[in-house]
């Protein structure tokens, strides 16, 4: 495995590695904030930019 740099997902993922990436680091962000539910989420392609468009929302849930 590599050390995780830009550089070695960019390498290793592709074009679309970065957005992965960023989604990791924001469940994982979220995960570490406690418990939390999904209010939505949105997916559309935009096959004229060879892309898509995502976003998902959550709120944090009381602790019980």
């Amino acid at each position: 495995m590599g050390s995780w740099t830009v550089e070695w997902i960019g390498t290793e993922g592709g074009g679309s590695a970065h957005e992965v990436h960023t989604w990791i680091a924001a469940f994982a962000a979220l995960a570490a904030s406690g418990p939390h539910r999904m209010t939505s989420r949105f997916y559309a392609p935009i096959r004229e930019w060879i892309a898509s468009f995502a976003v998902a929302t959550a709120e944090k849930e009381a602790l019980r």
